[in-house]
């Protein structure tokens, strides 16, 4: 961690996230720590994964295949990018179950 603390990590698979434009995105070998208050997801791994990003004016636009998939806003110092709402309800009811 940035903190140089560490954190548990409780499992390393690939998530499904479904984003609010529709695009469904595979995170692979994502590592869940339920300790981290936001979820990040490293631009070397999406490079990794053939992803694109362009940067600009306060904006990431992130493609595949050259295709622009989401467009997201910085907000308090990190780029947000936004999960369809029912896919997010279905996320947060899991981690209920799951625990």
């Amino acid at each position: 961690m940035g903190n140089r603390f560490k954190v548990e990590v409780i499992d390393v698979a690939t998530y499904r996230r479904l984003l609010e434009t529709g695009y469904e995105i595979n995170l692979e070998d994502t590592l869940y720590l339920p300790s981290i208050y936001r979820n990040l997801i490293s631009l070397s791994r999406l490079d990794v994964a053939e992803y694109s990003a362009l940067f600009s004016c306060g904006k990431l636009n992130l493609l595949f295949n050259s295709i622009t998939v989401d467009s997201v806003t910085l907000y308090d110092d990190l780029y947000k990018v936004s999960l369809n709402h029912e896919f997010a309800q279905f996320l947060i009811a899991c981690v209920v179950v799951k625990i």
